[in-house]
Formats: structure tokens, sequence, C-alpha cells
């Protein structure tokens, strides 16, 4: 029996573990009451009437933050769409792999058809409203209980009864209709009514769209006709043409009233018609998306068949053809119409009446009152006069009290500032007038941190300010002033709030001390510091030279006084030692001289106008050997066969030397080191790479830094002091140019010098001669005096 409650409740605890664990990704799985909603729309973007529709759409769920809405065009107007049907199922299937929707509303007769044929394959059990459909089968509803919607069927019939009650002598009605889904469904429509009408009375249907052609069409019909558009219009070459200047174009100088079902038609030229909203279809559709998201269900919701046509017409339009207001249907809305005066300005009149009323009840008032007035003068008077007595007493009174602060704060070394709550100076002692070197009328009312903080320490002493202006605690602030003179001062405060009677925050009392010679010998000290390690590094790479050359002349001392038969080739070994030490060290000593000048601005480059390419060209010809005698080889590609740029030849060669001496220390024996030059965006770029140990990448940002190397453990060929590629950045960058890196750890390294396209006088001759044969061989040896033999 204990061994059977035993195994139960061990499955009771992990059936619960169970159960918690999918109840959590369950919770975790749902959005915090997000909905996403997909309009699908028949048409494309830019076209008035879908535009309408979306905006309609967007607007009612502008305000809720947590429905998201997508938008599909699916470009009917412009294609076929039963071509490509099957594609586009593709493509969305494609794209909203993985991806629901709350629901879908889709918009006029293309997209309504692709939802009855793809929608559950694409999007299953969404609900689906539909609007700007003009009909819809009751049996094909019942069997699709996802869809609701909004039938957006014109009324036809009501604009044709229109046309031939205001137009008496109409002899034919012409109706242009296009080839879209929704243009052959009202071409259906009116073909059921249209032989109901007087026989006299000619209809004329016309599947023409093409802007100028219809134009020219309408020109040419009689005056007792009448033009019903209902077609999407194009240019020329049938592609869309935005409806407002296609209405326009057409209408424009016609003889003959043009009427239209939809109100994106209107103001442009049509006088009127039974017209549908696109806008209202959008809204409609939004109120029924939104029942479904609030969970009720689209069975419950039923379509909408019957919507409201306004009768909708422009004014200027009526006065062209001569119809009188009062013949149109009642409830009409019409556009530009002249409005009169009292229409026009009503709120004005009625404004004008109530104050007109109101100052004439003021001056009755008034007039009742100046008696009583007049007798409270008297006593009113005396009662000012004293107070008057009284208020110079307490005036006088805080005079001194100010005078007698000023004067003990005028004794004080620290500053003294008093502020308002706007950051005002109100007070300052005589230290803080002495350190601003400003009057007091040059300080008194002016804002502190807009006039005399420097524009770095603004913004902190700001928030600064702000918080304590609210009450909050403010911890010494640190800031830099700017005085009459320029001089820059540094200052530490801190911040009291001062308060009046209420309790109510009306400013502040900073205190503030000068901090600027502390600031100055801390920069000095860290100068100092600096000396130290330059001076260290010095001395360590100075022995090492040294220590080498000594060790060789004892050995050649050695050898020469034993006559052995091999003294001379000891001789000459030794002698290379010493002379190659000798330039190590004279290439130091040249680099830290440089580099001093250079961080003291007494640097002066000698720059005038170089061919670069020879200049590069050369250099990479006059060290092949030297690369050859290290079992490497040296490749120069130019896509230049001249380029003449302001330059420093002598430092040019020298950026270069640096990076190949680099560049020959790391490179593997028998792999190839390449020079190149090229032109790109009106600069010059010179490149170095190798095939050497590379540059890890969290190590690149250091190696133009002074005394800095990848790595601290030195290969007897790869010895450096850390200052050459610090030296060759302050190079380029005197020339007006950058250096970068591209470099990976085992794969080796490209550096890119990129130099500006600029002379120093376009006058000034060309330059032929830089650096003689001989001069050039000393300083390869000088710069490729720590490269060593493997």
């Amino acid at each position: 029996m204990l061994i059977f409650n035993k195994k139960f409740m061990i499955m009771l605890v992990l059936m619960t573990l169970v159960i918690i664990i999918i109840a959590a990704e369950f919770l975790y799985a749902q959005p915090s009451g997000r909905k996403d909603i997909l309009i699908l729309n028949s048409y494309h973007k830019g076209y008035f009437w879908s535009d309408n529709i979306v905006e309609g759409i967007e607007d009612f769920f502008s305000k809720d933050k947590k429905k998201f809405i997508a938008v599909e065009y699916m470009d009917s107007y412009n294609h076929n769409y039963s071509r490509y049907s099957a594609d586009l199922y593709n493509f969305y299937k494609l794209k909203y792999k993985g991806k629901s929707f709350d629901v879908i509303i889709s918009c006029d007769d293309a997209a309504f058809n692709f939802l009855q044929e793809y929608g559950d394959e694409l999007f299953p059990n969404v609900p689906i409203v539909f609007c700007g459909v003009n009909s819809l089968e009751e049996s094909w509803l019942k069997e699709n209980q996802l869809f609701t919607g909004v039938i957006g069927k014109p009324d036809l019939r009501k604009t044709v009864d229109l046309i031939l009650n205001l137009h008496s002598q109409t002899e034919e009605i012409v109706i242009f209709v296009d080839e879209t889904e929704t243009g052959r469904s009202n071409q259906k429509e009116l073909l059921k009514f249209i032989s109901s009408y007087d026989k006299n009375i000619k209809f004329t249907i016309y599947k023409e769209r093409r802007v100028l052609k219809l134009r020219d069409m309408i020109r040419g019909f009689s005056d007792n006709s009448v033009v019903l558009l209902m077609s999407i219009l194009t240019d020329e070459q049938g592609l869309f043409m935005p409806q407002f200047k296609a209405v326009k174009l057409i209408s424009k100088n016609q003889h003959i009233p043009i009427y239209s079902n939809w109100d994106v038609h209107l103001k442009y030229g049509v006088i009127g018609g039974f017209m549908i909203s696109s806008y209202e279809q959008g809204q409609i559709s939004s109120k029924m998306a939104e029942e479904i998201l609030r969970g009720k269900n689209v069975k419950e919701i039923p379509v909408q068949t019957q919507i409201t046509h306004y009768p909708m017409f422009d004014f200027k339009q009526l006065k062209k053809f001569d119809i009188s207001t009062s013949q149109l249907p009642e409830a009409s809305i019409i556009i530009n119409r002249p409005e009169s005066f009292y229409f026009k300005y009503r709120k004005m009149v009625w404004i004008t009446v109530f104050i007109l009323f109101l100052l004439l009840t003021i001056i009755i008032t008034l007039k009742i009152n100046i008696f009583k007035r007049k007798k409270a003068e008297k006593d009113l008077l005396a009662i000012k006069n004293n107070l008057e007595q009284k208020i110079k007493g307490r005036t006088d009174d805080l005079k001194r009290e100010k005078e007698k602060l000023q004067k003990y704060l005028n004794v004080a070394e620290v500053i003294f500032v008093v502020l308002d709550n706007e950051g005002k100076i109100q007070m300052i002692n005589r230290k803080g007038l002495e350190t601003l070197e400003c009057t007091e009328e040059e300080v008194l009312g002016k804002h502190l941190i807009d006039n005399f903080v420097k524009e770095e320490s603004k913004e902190e002493l700001l928030q600064a300010f702000e918080a304590l202006m609210k009450g909050e605690k403010v911890p010494y602030t640190e800031s830099i002033a700017i005085t009459k003179t320029g001089k820059e001062k540094h200052f530490l405060g801190r911040n009291t709030i001062l308060r009046d009677k209420e309790g109510n925050i009306e400013g502040a009392l900073a205190s503030v001390i000068d901090i600027t010679k502390q600031k100055l010998l801390k920069e000095e000290l860290e100068y100092n510091k600096f000396k130290l390690e330059l001076f260290a590094n010095l001395s360590h790479e100075l022995k090492t030279p040294l220590n080498l050359s000594f060790s060789s002349l004892q050995m050649l001392n050695l050898y020469t006084n034993k006559l052995n038969p091999k003294v001379e080739d000891k001789i000459k070994s030794y002698t290379k030692v010493i002379k190659q030490n000798n330039y190590r060290l004279l290439k130091l000593v040249n680099n830290l001289m440089d580099i001093t000048k250079i961080t003291s601005n007494s640097f002066q480059l000698k720059l005038k106008n170089y061919d670069i390419v020879k200049i590069v060209k050369k250099l990479s010809y006059s060290i092949q050997d030297c690369v050859e005698s290290h079992n490497k080889s040296l490749e120069f590609d130019s896509s230049l066969d001249a380029k003449v740029i302001a330059c420093d030849p002598f430092n040019i060669e020298r950026i270069l030397l640096n990076l190949l001496s680099n560049a020959i220390k790391f490179t593997k024996q028998g792999d190839k080191i390449i020079v190149s030059i090229f032109e790109k965006d009106e600069k010059v770029f010179i490149s170095v790479e190798d095939t050497g140990i590379g540059i890890p990448e969290d190590r690149q940002e250091v190696i133009f830094e002074r005394f800095r190397q990848v790595d601290k453990s030195f290969h007897r060929n790869s010895e450096g002091s850390g200052l050459g590629l610090s030296i060759v950045k302050l190079l380029v960058e005197l020339h007006g140019g950058k250096i970068s890196l591209e470099s990976k750890a085992g794969k080796g390294s490209k550096f890119i010098i990129e130099l500006p396209i600029e002379l120093v006088d376009e006058s000034q001759q060309l330059e032929e001669q830089f650096s003689k044969a001989e001069d050039l061989m000393n300083k390869i040896d000088i710069e490729f005096s720590d490269i060593y033999d493997l």
C-alpha cells in the first residue's frame, strides 16, 4: 500500500510539472493584446478610390496602438490578375509563411475573388471582411461563413434617372466602362435596366479608358448627349494616370455634361451623381473588423447590402450647364458653392452682437459704479499713502540687508552666485566678478549657463539645475567657464535651494571654487608620466643595439689578434652587425626626435608637386634585391601611369619603407608582398599587402599608438620600438590623408594609405628630382635595420 502511494505521488508531481511547462509556453507564446490586420487591395497605391478606402481603415484604427496593419496591392488595374493569380498565391504563401493575421479586409472585386479561390490555403480560418464588392450570391455566402462585409454597388439607375431629370432634352447617354472585375460587374448591372427607358433615349457603352482618345470622343458627341464616366483612366500607353489629372483633362472645354458614381471624380470636372464614398466604405469595413477582433463570430455579422449613395454636385459645373440647385434632390451635397456674407461670417456676426451687448451692459454697470468709486477714492487714497510709507520702510530695510550680505560675500575667497528659478544671476560677490573679469552691470540679469559656461559643460549643468529646481539633491558639479577675455577657468560648485516663505523654490545659491591650478597640475603630472615612460623605453632600446655593438667589437678584436685565416670573413660579419645596429639606433633616435616634433606642432612638411606614382614605383624597385635576399618577392601594381599631387617625397618614402619593413619581417619565406597604387573618388590610394601572421581584430586599434606592438614576445626577426606605425599615422595625417588596416590573424595584413589629390600651386612646375639613389639606399638601410637574417 505504501509503495503504491509513493508511486502515485511521483506520477502526480510529474504530471503537474508537465502541465505547468505547457501552460507557461502557451502564455509566453501569446502576444500581449497585439492584433494583426491585412488589407488586400485590388488596385495599386496612387489610385484615389482604393487609397481613400485604406485611409478610412487606417484612420479608424489609428488611435489603437495594439492594431498593426499590413497592406498588399494586387495591381489588377494595370494587369489582368487572373493571368498571374497562381503566381501571386505562391508569392503570398512564401512571404507570409509562419505569419498569421487576426482579420483580413479585402478591397474591391479582384481581391475578393482572389480570397475566394486561395483564402483557405493562404490564411486558414482567418475571418475576411470585404468592401467595394458590387454583387454577391447569398447561397455562396452561406457556404463561406468566414466572409462578411459591405456591398459597394453603385446605384447606377438613380444616377441615370438624375441625368434625365436634369437634362430633359437628352437623346443619348454615353457610358464609359473598363475591363476590370468592377467594370464588368457595372456593365452587367447597366444592361439589366437600360432597356426599360424610352426608346428615344439611346444608351451607348464604350470600353475605352485612354484619356486623350476618350476626350476626343466626347468632343464629337452631339449637344443633347450626356456622359456617365465609370472607367479607370490611363494614358495613351495604357499606363495608370492619376484620376484627378485624367478627369480634369477630359472635362476641360467640353460642351456636354459628365456624371459619375464615385466621389473621387468630384471637383475635377464632373457635375456629380449619386456617389459612393470610398472613405466611408473603409470606415464601415473597419467597424466590422473591430467587432471580430473583440470576439464576435463572423457568422453573427450580417453583410451590409444597403449603403448610402450621396447626391453630390460641383456648383461650378452646375452653373456652367445652367442647372439650378432647386432642381437637385433633397439633402444634396454641393461643393464650391459661393457663400452669402452672413453664412460665411455668421460666427463673426454673432460674436460682434454679443460683444456689443456685453459692452452696453458694461457701460451701464460702470455708470452705476462711478458714483460709488468716487466716494471710495478718497478713502483709498488715504490707505494708499499709509501703505506706501510702510512699503518704503520695508524696501529700505531689505536694501540694507542686501548690502550687508553683499559685504559679507565680498570678503569671501569662494565665489557665491544667487540665481533665480530661470538660472539668471541676481547677485554675485567680488571674487566671482574678478574671476570672470566682468563688472556687476555686465553680469546681473544674464543667464549664467548660456553666457559664461563653455559649450561642452552646458548640457550637464542645465540638467543639474533643472533637477535642483525640482527639489532633487544635486552632487558637486564640475564645469569650465569662459572669462570676458576668453580664458578658460575650471570650477567645482555646489548648489543650495532657495525657498520663499510658502516653501516654494525661487532660486539657488551656488558656492564655487576655482580649481584651474589643480587641473593644470594634473595635466603636468600626466605629461611627466609620459616623459618617464618615453625615456624608459628609450633607455631599453638604446642599450640593446649598443650591447650588440660592444660584443661584436670584442669578438672582432679577439679574431684580429689571433690572425686566423678566417679572420677576414669574421671581421666582415661582425662589422655588418655593428653597422646594422648602429642604423637601428639611428632610426630609433630619428623616430623619437620626429614624434616629439610632431606632437609639439614643430614638424614641417616640405610640400611640392610630385608624381606620386613615380615615387612609389622607384622605391618599390629599389628594395627588390633586399626583399629577394630574404627569400621573398615583391610585386608593384599600378592602374595609373602618372598622378601629380602635393606631397613631401622624403616622408612618403619613409612611410612606405616603414610599412614594407613590417611586411618583410612578418611575411613567410617564399611568399609575396604587393605594393599597389590607384585612384578613386578624387583620391590616391597606396596599399602594402603581405601574407604574414596578421593582426587580431582586438589589437588593430592599438598598433598605431606609441610604444605599442601586437605581441610582446618578439621573434629575432621582428624587433622594434613600437614607434614606427604611430609615426606613419602622424605623417599620413600631416599630408591630409588617412591610413586604415585590413587584417585577420594568420592571414596577413593590408595597410591602405589615402591621400587627397591636391596641388600646392597649379601654376607651379612639376618637381622631377626627389631622393638620389645613394640617399635612398642609405634611408633603406636605416629603415630596414630592425630586419635580421633568419
